[in-house]
């Protein structure tokens, strides 16, 4: 391979490329293996991809200094995925005494010593992970690692000779290797089996320091540095491991154990373990991290929707998964976060579903504390305060044995919280004072937690939102507590409280934990009488933002309907938008909770009452049908559409998204009122209409799970076109026969755009190709379920056509189709777009214009509130789908 890097290199030389010209990409030269080798000889092909991913480690170590840059490690690490991978094997993994598994990807050994050495290392979940007695070694080279995957933590000791015998903590052991063929203390690449013995060399070890390494981070060891690397046996840890004698070299570098230990020989066997399962172990789990941490910084961002979808992402992969078996640890990790996100929204029964199966095969752990402690929060809301109870008390105790104090805190407070409940369901004074002491044990730990964190250095870079957390939980323990003070009669004990738990977060970023704030703080100015009314109005009536009626509807709960029923006995504003548009009612509808949507909706119906606007009955019903169309947005695009895109990623069709849709309908009678069953117009039946169909000419077919084969349509076009037939005023007709003018223009432009559709793309059979058009395939004579349809059907089109003319991006409804489309394309690059437009902008008089087809512009910017629309009155449901579009992202 050297030959033929030399060959290369000199051929481009002797042609006159100057010496930086040799300095090429990793595309470029793997292009020049492909070409030098072709398929036929693979394996070549795979040593040149080990062979440029270490290139790669080794010139960013160079020109970078002790820091790799992320992008650098996921690039080098793409290129030996490939090559452990694809083809035959190139190398067989072996097992290490420390318990890992090791695979040499190429090694440079000089007079029987590593002269440099790069091996792939994984530790496995499996139980054998080495002899702890041995655990401490150290390194002939100075080493560098690059980690890829999971968390692992490097222990450094200070040796020197025992003093005495009772004095000594360990012996040293001499090493050597076996690699089939002779046995000593020569390095051999591939081995079968190491041995120690006891030297009976007696040393005192003292630790020095412990660092954490994660995910993308390098870290170096000098030669005969006594350390010993410990992962979490139920996880999985993987590097790119460096010896480079270049940096520093010592013979005599070995192993210690027992004082009076025994020789112990390590079998290389990887018990069956082949070198293409391990990569791709990590390779699934690199893609787990990234969608489960994406979901994690979502959460704390409060960006629950984005969250969701991250999570859905990072379960999907593990779905996925095929080989080495994952221990539970992962999967739990992300129903966690699904769990905690559905209860973000309401959805009780489907987050105590997901906690309760990441709970089974859970041992005690600080994963276990953490799920007990959010089912305890989901018991709490469905009312169940003993199951609650039992819960917190469970993370508490778990906290406790592995003093971890931040979850020590949530826990108290949490308990703190059901045992005020618990007082003022006939629980006394006594069960009253024990909530007072543990949520003011709550704000202690949070305050405790917040000064140490400022005083301790951020080396993991989670200093701020460490602070940030204690922030919050103190804040929720200083309303918790305005409440015991409240049931005391401390009522501006209760005030102070609140207020001071309010001041802590105002500056948070965390809307909802602000307004409930705001709530608490409200609540109790208004116990201390008519005085503080205004003041407590001033808390419930923010702008643009979260309002404490929001926050209640969103997690709705026997005790939060409790807070609402008292929010809305004050009088507040409920017909208020938040940032993302949306209401109380529509955060008490997305909940799914009768009892909050039906206090909300009373609320609104006496405010409209008092205030004489309209009929109050009225607003109220249009208002409770608007917010429910926007739930059945959600749902089918977040819960039906978004992961049947997602299972299909690599597939070319689209009939699993279609029977998606089409199952949704039909589960729900409720959305098939809402929205229409996906329709389409046969390819032949639209090219003998002569003009563009109507829908009562019954040429449009309805696509579903229940279609014969021989009715439905394969590939889908969606035609997205300007509406032209005007009236000489320039508005549109609203009794219109026809979107197209007298000449056709439309429909003749549509049957051009389909021929060459189909010259382009020879493998879509005209006799299974659909049309979507809206005149066609949405009711003209009740079509509000169709226009409601409208994002829902681009999804499951294959293609897009766009009629560009000099009016198109002015109109909004078309500025909308090409907002989806450009989502669509962007995210998941499957559906097809292309543009329509004149070949000539000058067309020769008395002559047609001559169109062609053009891939769509990704880049075109869409700014709706700009866009025209015909009936004003379509504008909110314009600005509603442009937030829609962000539920498929």
């Amino acid at each position: 391979m050297t030959g033929w890097v030399t060959t290369t290199a000199k051929s481009l030389v002797d042609s006159g490329s100057s010496s930086e010209d040799v300095c090429w990409t990793v595309t470029q030269w793997l292009f020049a293996a492909h070409q030098s080798f072709g398929e036929e000889q693979q394996k070549a092909i795979q040593v040149i991809r080990v062979a440029l991913g270490v290139a790669l480690l080794r010139e960013r170590r160079q020109v970078a200094g002790s820091n790799t840059l992320p992008d650098d490690i996921s690039l080098a690490w793409s290129l030996i995925h490939q090559a452990l991978t694809s083809g035959d094997p190139i190398c067989t993994p072996s097992r290490s005494a420390q318990g890992f598994l090791s695979v040499a990807l190429c090694s440079l050994i000089k007079d029987d010593n590593i002269e440099e050495l790069w091996r792939f290392h994984v530790w496995l979940p499996d139980g054998n992970r080495g002899n702890a007695d041995f655990a401490l070694h150290s390194h002939q080279p100075f080493t560098e690692s690059w980690v890829l995957v999971g968390e692992g933590i490097d222990h450094s000791y200070a040796v020197k000779p025992a003093v005495s015998e009772s004095a000594a903590t360990h012996a040293t052991y001499r090493l050597s290797w076996n690699d089939g063929v002779k046995s000593g203390s020569e390095y051999k690449t591939h081995q079968i089996s190491s041995s120690i013995v006891n030297t009976g060399e007696l040393v005192t070890t003292v630790p020095t320091r412990s660092e954490t390494h994660r995910r993308d981070s390098n870290y170096t060891i000098p030669s005969a540095n006594y350390h010993r690397t410990e992962v979490q046996p139920n996880a999985v840890h993987a590097t790119i491991f460096v010896f480079d004698s270049s940096r520093g070299f010592q013979k005599d570098a070995p192993v210690l154990g027992p004082v009076a230990g025994k020789a112990l020989t390590q079998q290389r066997d990887p018990a069956g373990v082949t070198v293409a399962e391990l990569a791709r172990l990590v390779s699934t789990l690199r893609s787990w991290e990234d969608s489960e941490s994406q979901g994690q910084e979502l959460a704390y961002h409060v960006k629950w929707e984005d969250a969701f979808r991250a999570f859905q992402k990072a379960l999907h992969i593990l779905d996925l998964h095929q080989g080495i078996h994952l221990p539970p640890r992962y999967r739990a990790r992300t129903l966690i976060g699904l769990g905690n996100v559905r209860r973000r929204f309401g959805r009780y029964s489907e987050a105590h579903e997901y906690l309760v199966s990441a709970l089974q095969d859970m041992d005690p752990s600080m994963e276990r504390a953490e799920l007990s402690g959010e089912l305890g929060v989901v018991y709490r809301h469905m009312n169940k305060l003993l199951e609650a109870k039992q819960h917190f008390e469970e993370q508490y105790t778990i906290a406790c044995e592995f003093n971890e104090i931040r979850t020590m805190c949530r826990a108290i407070g949490n308990l703190g919280m059901v045992n005020y409940q618990l007082s003022q369901l006939g629980g006394g004074k006594d069960v009253l004072n024990i909530a007072t002491r543990q949520l003011i044990l709550r704000v202690q730990l949070a305050r405790g937690i917040k000064s140490s964190t400022a005083l301790e250095p951020d080396v993991a870079g989670t200093g701020e939102q460490n602070v940030r957390s204690a922030i919050t939980w103190e804040s929720i323990g200083l309303a918790r507590l305005s409440l015991c003070y409240g049931a005391k009669g401390d009522i501006f004990q209760a005030i102070a409280s609140s207020k001071k738990g309010l001041e802590i977060t105002i500056n948070s970023g965390d809307a909802t934990v602000i307004a409930m704030s705001r709530f608490f703080y409200g609540r109790a100015l208004l116990l201390a009488g008519e005085t503080y009314r205004s003041e407590a109005m001033e808390q419930f009536n923010q702008k643009g933002t979260c309002t404490p009626a929001m926050a209640l509807c969103r997690e709705p709960s026997e005790e939060h309907r409790g807070y609402l029923q008292e929010l809305i006995d004050a009088g507040p504003d409920l017909d208020t938008h938040d940032e993302h548009g949306y209401t109380a009612l529509d955060y008490a509808v997305f909940s799914r909770d009768p009892g909050t949507e039906s206090l909300i909706a009373e609320g609104l119906r006496n405010s409209f009452l008092l205030s004489k606007i309209g009929n109050a009955d009225s607003l109220v019903s249009d208002m409770l049908t608007e917010a429910h169309v926007r739930k059945g947005y959600r749902e089918i695009l977040q819960e039906s559409l978004r992961p049947a895109l997602l299972r299909t990623q690599n597939l070319s069709g689209f009939s699993e998204v279609r029977a998606a849709y089409a199952d949704s309908l039909a589960s729900d009678p409720k959305k098939q009122t809402m929205f229409d069953q996906l329709k389409f117009v046969p390819y032949r039946d639209f090219v003998r209409a002569q003009r563009l169909p109507r829908s009562s000419d019954g040429l449009a077919y309805c696509q579903s799970t229940e279609t014969s084969q021989q009715n439905a349509a394969d590939f889908l076009i969606f035609f997205s076109y300007r509406w032209i037939n005007e009236r000489s005023d320039g508005h549109n007709e609203p009794t219109h026969k026809t979107p197209d003018d007298d000449q056709h223009t439309q429909y003749r432009r549509m049957l051009i755009a389909l021929e060459e559709f189909l010259i382009k793309h020879p493998h879509v059979d005209s006799e299974r190709l659909g049309i979507w058009m809206d005149f066609a395939c949405v009711n003209q004579d009740d079509p509000m379920s169709g226009v409601q349809s409208l994002p829902l059907i681009i999804v499951q089109c294959d293609a897009m056509i766009s009629l560009v003319d000099e009016a198109y991006f002015s109109r909004a409804w078309c500025s909308v189709e090409i907002m989806f489309i450009h989502t669509l394309r962007k995210k998941y690059g499957r559906h097809l777009w292309y543009e329509q437009l004149a070949v000539d902008t000058q067309v020769v008089k008395g002559l047609p214009p001559k169109y062609h087809l053009r891939v769509g512009d990704l880049e075109t910017e869409v700014v709706l509130s700009e866009k025209g629309l015909t009936y004003d009155y379509d504008r909110p449901k314009i600005a509603f789908l442009e937030r829609q579009i962000r539920l498929l992202t």
